[in-house]
Parts: C-alpha cells; structure tokens; sequence
C-alpha cells in the first residue's frame, strides 16, 4: 500500500485536476511536497507579517486624503501614531453602481462579495486598497488578500453572535456552492490572513468611501401636453428651484426640514443650512481587549489605560450632519486629547461649510486655523473664556469680540441664550439638590397632587410634539420645576440678516446628531458593551477602521435612497439598512452583477412602496441640559420628561465702556426684558 502523502487527490466528478486546484485557490502547477519537521511559514514564498510588523508599518502610515479628483494621497505622518484619514473640500463618496460586482462567479479565493454593499465597496475598490498598501496579490492555504479583506469588513457585523471562523465560514457558504473543491481554512490561518491584510489596506478601504456623498439634483421631465414640465412654485425648492419628488411633494414641510429640529424657512434646503455644508465634531472612546500581561499588555501599552478600566482607544469625527457620514477621522490612544485629534482634520475643511463643536474644542489658535480654511465655525464657549465686547451691539442684540493669537486677529460674534423647560420632580429628588455645575431648577410650586404636566399641552415648545402620549410623563406626586441653563456661542457667521441668532442657536442644537452616529457606530454595528476581538494594537486598529468603514457604506446607501420618498438621509432607519445588509450578504448578493443588480431593485422597490418601515421620527437635538439629556430621551415610566422647552435670546442693550470686560460666557447679565423665542414645531 502506498503511504497516505502519495495518494492522489480526490479530483470532484465534473472536474479535472487544474479547475481543482483553482478553486482550492493553489497554482495549475505541481505544488512541492511536505517535508517532515519543518513548519509551513518555512515553505511561503513571501515573509511572514505578525502584528508588530502590522502595527509599525500602521505608524508609518501618513494621512489619507481623498481629493476631489478621487485620488487619494498620502500625507506627513501623524505625530504619536494617531491615524487620519479623510476626504477634503470638494470630494465626495463614490456613488451606487450595480455593474461593480463581476459578470460570473469565480474562484472562492476571488472574494465572495459584500451583499448589496459591493455597490460600493466593489472587488476593484478592495483591490485598488490592498494593492496601494502593497499588500501581494496571492492565494495562501486556502486564503487571498481579497477574501480576508472582505471577512476583515464583514466581522464587525457578527461581533455579538460568532467568532472570526465562525464569520468566515458564512461569509463563504454560498459562494461554496459553485466551488466545492474548496475546503475553509482553520482558525491559525485566519489569523495569519488578517495579519497578511494589515490595517494599512483596511485605512485605504475607507479613505476611497469616506466623505459626504454627491448632491442630488431633479431634473424636470416634459409634460404629458407638451409642455416644459415645470412643477409650480409650491412644490419647488425656494433656493436652487429644483422640484421635490413625487413623495416630498405632498408633504413640503418634511422635505425643507432640517435633520432634527428645524423648521420650513430655518435655512435648510438642499442637505445645506444657508448654503452651507453643516458639520460637527466631537470625539468617542472604544474599549479595547486587554490580553494578557494585564496591564503590561500590548494594547495597555500602546492605547493606554484610563485609572480603574481597561485600554481604549479616542476617536475624534469630523460628520456631515445632514447625512450623517463621516467626511474625516483621527484615531489615536487614550493618552491623546481629543483637541489634538481635531487638529488633525483641519485639511477636511474649506470654503462653504460650517463647524460646530462643543465646548473642549474652541481655542484662539484652533478658531483662527478655521478661519484661515476658509470654513466658518459655531463652538460653544466655556466659563474660562474672558470676552470683551468691541463696539456697540448688533441689531439683534448679538455683540462682536476680538480673537488674537501670536500677532493673528479676527473678530467673532458671540450669541447668549436661555433653554429653559418645566417638569415635574419626585419629592427628595437629588437634582433637587445638586443641580449641575452651570444649570439652575427653580421650584415653582410644590402641589403633591401628581397632575402631572404644566396644563400645556400645545406641543409648541422644542421637547414635546404636538398629540404626545401622555403616557411620557410621570403621574407621581412632586415637584414643579424649571431647569434653565445658559448658552454662549462664538460664531464667523457676523451677517446678521443673513444668518439670524435664533438660528444659530438651533444650528448648534443639531450638533446633537454627531452623538447619533458613534451609537449607530457603537451599538447598531458593533454591538453594544462589546470590545475589540484583537488583543494587539494592529488587530484593534483593524478592527475599528472596518467598523467605520461598514457604518460610513450603510449611510451612504441609506443617502442615496432617501431622496426618492422625500426625507432626510438621517431619517433613514440604520437599523433596517443593517439587517437587510447581512440578510443580503448571507444570501451571496454580491457574487454576480446580475444578482446585485436584483437585491438593488427590491431593496429600491421595498423603500418607495413601505416607506413607513424604512424611517424613523425626527430626533430631538442637545436643546436640554446635559445632566438630564439621558433621562429626556428613554422615555419611560417615571424619568424626566419635558412639559414644554423654550429657548430665551440674551440680547445686550448698550455697549461697554472703553476697556470693560464683558461678563463671562455662562454667567450673562439677564436684560431686563429678555426676548423669548419659543422653538418652532417640528414636522412630522
């Protein structure tokens, strides 16, 4: 009997030897045999890549840039080894195309696809990634750079409910089908595979799709009579006079309404408020395995570890807020402040957008390096901040203040106002007692009958729409209260026709929905309370960038739908994008271009025919203070549910005297007769 290693191998009935071996990803030429006591890394033909070398070649990344030309450049290279990556002024996120797919199935080892997301993560989008990250083009143990960089995109995914394997293998299943010569490799060959990709290929997945997509334009179509097609002014966009579709026709309200709060004639039109791109940033941490070593280990060692937790990783996004799509991202350790990683992205900012950002962003140097892009910005101003007012107020009551750094000069407005809202408080309840740190409750009454509500029940104010349940409010015996907290804002934007204080002040409310992305981030793709599989820093950074990259896909497919039913992209509900992707990349969408092109036609079919199971309610933005933020938005039995929500402008009403310092943001002198402006309805 011969031994076993000289046994021919079993050839499928159907097939010859070469279509084998092809399909079991090995060249048509005769392999060498195994040699006894010698390991496989020994018989390869390209040196083994591990995570340190993954993780140096990381740090020795510089920044991607994509440029409006779509190419993508690579920058100097971030100090401590943060990662950035982005799209500058001018560029946008490719679009849908359903010929991306190839016209047959290959070989398993040529990739088996992204579902209805190689729309836009296509096999020569991957290809182009993993060829400018050097990444060798070739077939090992049943594994290629295409189908790990795929499984790499794929896992974020499943992180709740399957290990890497286990991912694997359902990612591959259907593609088996038409090659069953391939048999899936083992968990140490996955593992060698994804170390093989390296997180430089997966940074280069995601700079080619980040940024903003491509603005919709109607084009009017000839009448059935003969005429021109236009629709009436009614129905047309009061800006750039593009007529809505057919949906956002009958309901015009919804189609000119901003992504949250605001209402027609607020400024929004076209995805812009006031011609301008609207954008926050802000930053989120991820919490990181912590492997062995426990506190010396590789990612303690590398991210850093907060007193009392494991190592995280800080992320700072700069997002379109229309969208909710990341334009740019900087991603460093634990040690590294989120102000230095928003530096970083000042090369994402330009002419024809605004920046808004909360109050750990705002410096003289940081504002001045914004005006000099070209942008304009909204930060909120801490107590720290000693503004003088130059010159005699404004005609709304706004002031001007000087900004200087090292010999640079501008002038910015600064806009103050009140958010005030009611509620009802359980007796002994501790906010009763401990406020916050810049908000004050007023006590108005003290009745102990638990009505329950403030007996307006108008749903004019910005924290309940109009027929809420009443349900939202508590029936307990307590307290009437209302909680106000002060405002200061500094803003380029010194047009005061143009750009009216009240609407800066719901512009910067929307900066809310930079939250909404790091939970759809956080919870939708990567489940919630869940950490990096990797224990080493290459393999984290791997795993966040194919996060990013999954979520920012899932958005832009979500944009490119929502025009046809008249909503805001940000309307779009994630979670169903997410769960019709996975159903979609399960069932091998993404093998063929005539499959892709049917899922992209139901899912089409399935958007314009139900829209009601593809849309969420409008979400409000950050217009409560932050203490009570969590417990206005859970909406259950016996939380802090505002009755009505106001928001009061701080106009000034004569100049200071030569050399007066102004008040300290957060701490303004009350006028004496403060205009009021109640928050607009929101629609729907």
């Amino acid at each position: 009997m011969l031994p076993a290693m000289t046994l021919p191998a079993a050839v499928p009935a159907g097939q010859d030897a070469v279509a084998s071996a092809v399909c079991a990803g090995l060249d048509a030429a005769p392999q060498p045999p195994a040699v006894r006591g010698t390991s496989w890394r020994d018989h390869r033909k390209t040196p083994a890549r591990d995570g340190d070398a993954a993780l140096a070649e990381l740090q020795a990344m510089g920044s991607l840039w994509r440029n409006a030309g779509g190419v993508i450049e690579e920058g100097p290279v971030p100090p401590e080894g943060i990662v950035v990556i982005g799209a500058r002024p001018g560029a946008h996120a490719p679009g849908l195309d359903a010929t991306a797919a190839p016209r047959a199935a290959g070989p398993v080892t040529s990739g088996a696809g992204l579902g209805i997301v190689s729309a836009l993560l296509s096999p020569r989008l991957i290809g182009d990634a993993l060829q400018r990250a050097g990444v060798p083009a070739r077939a090992v143990r049943s594994t290629s750079p295409m189908l790990a960089a795929e499984t790499i995109l794929v896992a974020p995914l499943h992180r709740g409910a399957m290990n890497v394997p286990a991912v694997w293998d359902a990612h591959v299943g259907r593609a088996r089908e038409t090659c069953p010569g391939y048999d899936p490799p083992g968990k140490s060959a996955i593992s060698d595979a994804a170390h093989y990709v390296g997180a430089k290929a997966i940074a280069h997945v995601l700079a080619a799709v980040i940024g903003p997509p491509r603005p919709a334009r109607q084009i009017p179509v000839p009448g059935p009579a003969g005429g021109d097609g236009k629709p009436p002014a009614s129905l047309c966009c009061p800006a750039c006079r593009s007529p809505f579709t057919a949906a956002a026709a009958g309901n015009t309200s919804r189609a000119l309404s901003g992504p949250v709060t605001t209402a027609p004639g607020g400024g929004w039109c076209c995805g812009l408020w006031h011609g301008l791109r609207a954008t926050a940033e802000d930053g989120t941490h991820f919490d990181l395995l912590r492997g062995p070593g426990g506190d010396a280990s590789q990612n303690s060692v590398h991210f850093g570890s907060p007193e009392g937790s494991g190592p995280s990783a800080r992320m700072v996004s700069l997002t379109d807020i229309w969208t909710r799509t990341e334009i740019a991202i900087a991603l460093g350790g634990n040690s590294t402040s989120e102000k230095h990683l928003a530096d970083q992205l000042l090369p994402a900012l330009g002419p024809g957008m605004v920046l808004l950002g909360d109050r750990g962003f705002p410096s003289h140097e940081g504002l001045l390096d914004i005006r000099d892009t070209g942008a304009h910005f909204v930060m909120r101003a801490s107590a720290s901040w000693g503004l003088r007012r130059c010159g005699k107020p404004l005609a709304d009551g706004t002031y001007l203040t000087k900004i200087s750094f090292r010999g640079r000069t501008m002038k910015a407005r600064v806009v103050e106002f009140h958010i005030d809202f009611t509620t009802r408080l359980a007796a002994g309840d501790p906010l009763l007692t401990s406020a916050g740190t810049d908000a004050v409750i007023t006590i108005l009454h003290d009745d102990g009958t638990g009505s329950g509500g403030t007996g307006d029940d108008s749903g004019t104010g910005d924290g309940q729409a109009a027929g809420a349940s009443p349900a939202c409010q508590t029936r307990t015996p307590g307290v009437k209260v209302q909680v106000s907290q002060t405002f200061t804002l500094i803003t380029s934007l010194r047009d005061v026709a143009a750009f009216p204080a009240a609407g800066i002040a719901a512009l910067y409310g929307d900066r809310w929905s930079i939250e909404l992305v790091f939970s759809e981030l956080k919870v939708t793709v990567m489940a919630a309370g869940s950490t990096c599989r990797s224990p080493k820093p290459a393999g984290a950074c791997q795993e966040l960038l194919a996060a990013i990259t999954i979520q920012a896909s899932l958005r832009l497919l979500g944009a490119h739908y929502a025009p046809r039913i008249g909503i805001p992209p940000g309307r779009i509900s994630f979670t169903a994008l997410r769960d019709t992707v996975i159903k979609s990349m399960n069932l091998g969408h993404g093998a063929t271009a005539g499959l892709l092109a049917g899922a992209l036609h139901r899912l089409h079919a399935d958007i314009t025919r139900h829209p009601a199971r593809w849309t969420v309610p409008h979400r409000p933005g950050r217009h409560f203070p932050r203490y009570t933020i969590r417990k206005v938005r859970s909406r259950k039995h016996g939380d802090i549910v505002a009755d009505t929500t106001s928001t009061h402008m701080l106009p000034l009403t004569s100049a200071p005297a030569d050399g007066e310092a102004g008040e300290h943001p957060g701490h303004p002198r009350p006028p004496a007769a403060p205009a009021t402006a109640q928050a607009p309805q929101r629609p729907g």
